[in-house]
């Protein structure tokens, strides 16, 4: 018989059975819904289930390669929170959320969170205890427990209705242990343990665990009742987290330890009542000057926290922790409600947006202050908050957020230059275009060139770093330079010299890789040859040019080398014109027709021009090749002092059109060494004599260079000058008395030598006519004689002397009397009509009349070679006796006249003796028979010969400064009839002067004197003498004024003396 079911039970069943469905189908709703972020998520629900509520929490972990057990000692499971666990109902008991939040409030346990543990399996194994409530406010009772061990939750079933029944089995099984009797005894660790389903869960649960090594160092710095966590791996490898619980305060932030097995691990922090903020700063930095070492917090390390990290926040925008009690997170706490259209969640995102604020405003104060005694700022300047989601209220937050952190980070000093430490505002950085993509190699390339243009870039391995914080950033007044404006630096300087080469072509690479090669043709960037930047149209390849032209053309034409592109620079992606032989000849023999004429000399040219223009005109095609107008020119360059190489520049076979033809460049360097030879003097001409008829014999070898050599005056004559050939005339064998008795008689102002050619080239030019010995003379003798040669007019014969010679040559017992018969062959026919008109005459009968043995004198001495200078040497010997006895009377004639000068105006023994003694004194001034002044006399005959006195004399004047005078007597200006016979001293006294000062005058000479003549040593030797100005004689005394200095030297020095000698007497 059945069992009749009242309807108030089966209502009671119905309803317990829709709510137990409400419970499961969340549960499997929840389960199906866990992803990768929630699998994160799930191990801090453990944690945070552990640690709530509970004052001192330990917690250990261990894990195998079959499951993952989760232990504490934190508050054990009440009836209440035990079956909180098996519907997945929070515990928390708050009736509302609230907006500040104390320490010990409860977080809430067992919730939805909780159902991300199941990442790690679905069915869990439960141990712990069911401890009692305190009933009403007695909470210090004592309270009993029931242990229960490995109580099994399964949530393996998609089946909501088998879900319930897992439910109310694990509530009956709860009935039942809660009937059995409490104990007091210590309370039991709770532990979870999730079997792994499949890989899927033990990887979630290896995963896991790895994070802890990130996260839960901050964990614990966050949660003051989490003291200390243990680790064991599947190794068996154990390993322990504990917190220090005395909190330091420094000078500038807070520091906590958290010991890690034997490593400690310091975390130091700025916090409020509502806020900590993690510093990525080490406290070990490498000088006294630094708080602290800015580090990169771990990509896996959220950047908010509620006590717990909000999984998600790992890419937030900036390189600091924030965490706050207050936070009020998502439903998936992955981040907070900051900013949306629903008003529901105003009040939360306000409150979130107040935190965000105060914390930005601690971070900002805190960075003011301490900025510079950071290393490595960089790292604390990360701003990338996320401003382009599929969010647009959250963007709009956002964007106003990273204003207000870019606005106040620009202007603190982050920026690591090479010297200094600026703002953001204050440097330059590189575009990203710029360096993205660049190898290491090129990265450092730019900041070479790029850092000697700006001072302000950041330090070369911050570059990259700052190029991509700026772009994070995203404000517009920071300057950015791009390749353009790198380009427009570079053209500036002008010339490779300022660079090093590798950096540029590096960067010149990148450019071109970059798509940016419009800058080189609108920029002036590439080097030519001579390191000048030019745009890449201005520049042209080289092809077939060997390197030895081109320095030849940076002389010749620079336009050639400024246009040749350095080789390095040839670069892939850029293309140029090529320049080959033909263009390079061109532009050459351009530059040869500007500076090159008839009439240029090489000092004309510019500098080195010469020597490039000869190395260009013996360019040859091979070594052992040299054809004959290069012989000339190697010749020509040993004229010039040059030692030059060859350039050998092989020919291009089958394509004559593209060989060098330098045939223009050897005219024209012939025509600037002929105008250079015409203009030498004779002494010049005389001294290269042997040199240039090398080189004309050598050019006369060769037709082409000969012609233009024909057209230039470079031929030596026999005076060496330079006449043009047709003007020259070969000497034949031409006697020199004939040539020069041709110049005397003929031409005296066109000498024959002139017209003749130098024997050393008489021989180079086979059209050069010849002059012979007889054709002079025949002209010399119709000078003598008249065309006819019979004209004997000696008497009055301008030529007389000249007959003479020719006819005392005529003797046998000259050597070329023969010669001479045979050259003039007219004074030899009419030999004695000419001695016989020459006995006739006065000068015959003046001499005839003289005594036989005079007669015999002048014959001989008039038969000497050098009659003239006898003659003349003899009148001027005559001449010097006359003028020495004359000068010796005025010595005489002066003496005495002093003397009675003297007489009258002193009264004592006064005489004044005239000495001849060779190189002595001429008049000597006694008083009492002691000499007591020296007058040396000299007269002047020659208005070209100066006055000289001899060593002697001079040092006679040095010795006695105040009583020695000079008379020096002018006899150039005297015009008297007895100039050679004064009678009285009165007829020259206009002419004489007196220079009493002569002492100061020579005392220079005197060392030089003292130290003549001395056998044993190097020394003055000879009759050298002192010469006496001509105006320092026209400055002395006039005869009268003397006589005054005379008398009053005498009474000064010399009358007291003699005063006292005659009172004696």
């Amino acid at each position: 018989m059945e069992t009749q079911v009242s309807r108030a039970d089966l209502y009671k069943y119905k309803t317990q059975r829709n709510d137990l469905k409400q419970h499961a189908d969340k549960i499997i709703q929840g389960i199906k819904k866990i992803g990768p972020g929630h699998a994160k998520r799930a191990i801090w629900e453990l944690f945070q289930n552990a640690v709530d509520l509970s004052p001192s929490c330990e917690i250990e972990l261990k894990l195998s390669d079959n499951e993952l057990t989760f232990s504490h000692n934190g508050v054990p499971f009440t009836m209440h929170t035990l079956d909180c666990l098996f519907t997945q109902v929070s515990s928390k008991t708050l009736a509302e959320k609230k907006l500040d939040r104390e320490e010990a409030d409860p977080i809430g346990q067992y919730g939805t969170g909780f159902m991300t543990s199941h990442s790690f399996g679905d069915i869990v194994k439960v141990s712990g205890t069911i401890q009692d409530e305190p009933e009403g406010d007695d909470s210090n009772m004592a309270l009993g427990h029931i242990k229960f061990t490995d109580l099994l939750i399964d949530r393996s079933t998609q089946d909501w209705e088998k879900l319930c029944d897992e439910i109310s089995n694990l509530r009956k099984t709860v009935a039942e242990l809660l009937n059995e009797q409490p104990t007091f005894d210590e309370l039991p660790k709770t532990a979870f343990k999730f079997g792994f389903n499949n890989e899927l869960n033990k990887k979630r649960a290896f995963d896991a665990t790895e994070s802890l090594k990130v996260i839960l160092p901050y964990v614990m710095i966050f949660n003051d009742r989490l003291k200390k966590v243990t680790i064991i791996d599947n190794q068996g490898n154990t390993t322990t987290y504990i917190k220090n619980e005395i909190e330091e305060f420094r000078e500038y932030f807070y520091t906590r330890e958290v010991q890690i097995n034997d490593e400690i691990k310091r975390i130091n922090y700025l916090k409020t009542d509502r806020l900590t903020i993690i510093l990525p700063l080490d406290d070990h930095p490498i000088s006294d000057k630094y708080i602290g070492n800015a580090q990169v917090l771990p990509e896996s390390l959220p950047r908010l926290f509620l006590f717990y990290p909000l999984i998600g926040t790992e890419h937030f925008g900036f390189n600091y922790i924030i965490h706050s009690k207050n936070f009020q997170p998502t439903e998936p706490r992955d981040g907070l409600h900051l900013n949306s259209e629903n008003e529901k969640n105003k009040t939360e995102e306000l409150a979130n947006q107040k935190l965000m604020q105060e914390a930005s405003d601690l971070i900002f104060s805190f960075l003011e202050n301490n900025l510079s005694k950071i290393q490595n700022p960089h790292l604390l300047a990360e701003i990338n908050f996320s401003v382009s989601s599929d969010d647009t209220e959250l963007n709009k937050y956002f964007i106003e957020f990273k204003e207000k952190w870019s606005s106040k980070f620009k202007t603190l000093p982050f920026v690591e230059t090479q010297t200094t430490r600026i703002s953001a505002q204050q440097a330059v950085f590189l575009s990203n275009v710029v360096i993205n993509e660049a190898s290491e190699n090129t990265l450092k390339a730019i900041y070479n060139i790029v850092g000697g243009f700006y001072e302000n870039v950041p330090k070369s391995d911050l570059t990259p770093i700052w190029t991509k914080l700026m772009d994070d950033w995203n404000i517009l007044d920071i300057k950015r330079i791009g390749f353009a404006d790198i380009a427009d630096k570079i053209q500036e300087k002008g010339a490779i010299e300022s660079f090093n080469n590798p950096d540029l072509i590096l960067l010149y690479q990148e450019m071109i890789r970059k798509g940016e090669g419009e800058l080189f043709a609108n920029r002036s960037l590439l080097p030519n040859i001579k390191g000048q930047f030019r745009k890449q149209v201005e520049l042209s390849k080289s092809v077939d040019l060997t390197d030895a032209l081109i320095p030849l053309a940076d002389v010749i034409n620079p336009k050639i080398t400024n246009r040749q592109i350095d080789t390095d620079f040839l670069l892939e992606g850029l293309e140029f014109e090529n320049f080959g032989r033909r263009n390079y000849m061109e532009l050459i023999n351009t530059s040869l027709d500007e500076h090159i004429k008839e009439n240029t000399r090489s000092a004309n040219l510019p500098e080195n021009y010469l020597a490039c223009l000869i190395q260009y005109a013996s360019i040859i095609p091979k070594e052992d090749s040299i054809s004959g107008p290069v012989k000339v020119i190697k010749l020509i360059e040993e004229h010039y002092g040059l030692e030059l190489s060859s350039i050998i520049l092989p020919s291009i076979t089958g394509e004559e059109k593209d060989n060098i033809d330098i045939r223009k460049g050897q005219n024209d360097l012939f025509k600037v060494f002929l105008n250079d030879i015409s203009d030498k003097d004779t002494e010049l001409t005389k001294e290269k004599l042997e040199e240039l008829a090398t080189v004309l014999k050598e050019a006369f070898n060769y037709a082409d260079v000969r012609k233009i050599f024909l057209r230039y005056d470079v031929y030596p004559n026999q005076l060496h000058e330079l006449k043009g050939i047709p003007n020259l005339y070969r000497d034949n064998k031409i006697p020199e008395f004939v040539k020069d008795l041709y110049d005397s008689i003929v031409e005296p102002n066109n000498p024959i030598r002139t017209k003749l050619a130098h024997s050393i080239i008489e021989n180079i030019h086979d059209e050069m006519k010849p002059i012979k010995a007889l054709e002079l003379t025949s002209d010399i003798e119709a000078r003598f004689f008249g065309e006819s040669g019979n004209e004997i007019h000696m008497e009055n014969n301008p030529y007389r002397s000249y007959i003479i010679d020719i006819i005392k040559n005529f003797k046998p017992d000259q050597g070329n009397n023969e010669l001479y018969e045979k050259l003039f062959p007219a004074t030899s026919r009419n030999k004695s009509a000419i001695l016989v008109q020459l006995a006739d005459g006065d000068a015959s009968f003046t001499i005839l009349s003289q005594h036989e043995t005079v007669i015999k004198k002048l014959a001989g001495i008039a038969g000497h070679p050098n009659l003239e200078e006898i003659i003349k040497l003899g009148e001027d010997a005559l001449l010097r006796k006359q003028q020495d006895e004359i000068e010796m009377q005025y010595k005489k004639k002066l003496g005495n006249h002093l003397e009675e000068v003297l007489l009258k105006r002193l009264t004592q023994n006064i005489n004044a003796k005239v000495i001849s003694e060779q190189d002595g004194q001429d008049i000597v001034v006694y008083v009492d028979e002691k000499p007591i002044y020296y007058i040396e006399v000299k007269s002047k005959w020659i208005e070209t010969t100066p006055i000289r006195i001899s060593r002697n004399q001079t040092l006679r004047a040095h010795q006695n400064p105040n009583c020695f005078a000079l008379c020096s007597v002018d006899m150039t200006k005297y015009t008297g009839a007895d100039k050679y016979e004064i009678e009285k001293i009165e007829n020259v006294v206009d002419y004489m002067k007196f220079n009493i000062d002569l002492s100061s005058k020579v005392s220079h000479l005197v060392d030089i004197y003292e130290n003549a003549h001395q056998v044993d040593k190097f020394s003055l030797d000879g009759d050298y003498r002192t010469l006496i100005p001509t105006g320092y004689i026209n400055g002395g005394l006039a005869l009268g004024l003397f006589e005054n200095e005379l008398l009053r030297y005498i009474e000064i020095n010399h009358t007291k003396s003699t005063s006292e000698n005659t009172s004696e007497n």
